[in-house]
């Protein structure tokens, strides 16, 4: 898609690359935490070399919003969060045993950015029901809404030290995409899935 948007614009031709929210098409989730962690490191590392195969995008006013805004967006928050996020965790405990923290005024930080991203998942998935109406019974609407917040403690921490140790792989040229490892899809598994 960057690529699409880069050669529109560097070409001079009209186009334009719009988002779909309806699903075109279905993909088979990782069924266990190796595969999951190998998969956010694929990602990851993809995300990566396209910020640098286009590079000139960023911050360029020839592409538009997506040089403006995207691609800083994917480049600060996407692309470095992680390594920053990662840093983070690994710096609290080494200033707070030091002496160079203020313990209820971490907690409290801590707290209230938890407590703003639960709010922003919670946000995300009402109106995505609201719109599109993913959900048919609202006990599944409640059951990924305790997933938001779920996702905070522990979770959101291994995947965030998995896509940061890929960042960091990446520009130290190091390791690779890996192997994708699929399961079958059982007939019965695949009528239902079509249905």
């Amino acid at each position: 898609m960057v690529r699409l948007h880069r050669e529109t614009r560097r070409s001079g031709k009209p186009g334009r690359v719009m988002f779909v929210p309806d699903s075109v098409c279905w993909t088979q989730i990782p069924s266990d935490w190796k595969s999951l962690l190998r998969q956010r490191d694929r990602w990851q590392r993809g995300l990566l070399e396209s910020l640098w195969m286009h590079r000139t995008m960023f911050l360029n006013p020839r592409y538009g919003s997506v040089g403006l805004i995207g691609f800083p967006f994917h480049v600060l928050f996407e692309a470095l969060g992680p390594v920053i996020e990662v840093s983070g965790y690994l710096l609290l405990p080494i200033l707070y045993s030091s002496g160079n923290l203020n313990g209820p005024f971490v907690v409290l930080f801590l707290l209230l950015a938890v407590l703003f991203g639960i709010v922003l998942s919670v946000t995300a998935l009402i109106l995505d029901d609201l719109l599109f109406r993913r959900y048919a019974r609202t006990a599944d609407l409640l059951k990924m809404i305790a997933a938001t917040v779920v996702e905070y403690f522990g979770y959101r921490q291994l995947l965030a030290t998995r896509r940061a140790f890929a960042a960091i792989n990446v520009f130290r040229r190091k390791g690779h995409s890996g192997k994708i490892e699929r399961e079958a899809i059982a007939p019965t598994k695949r009528r239902a899935a079509s249905t």
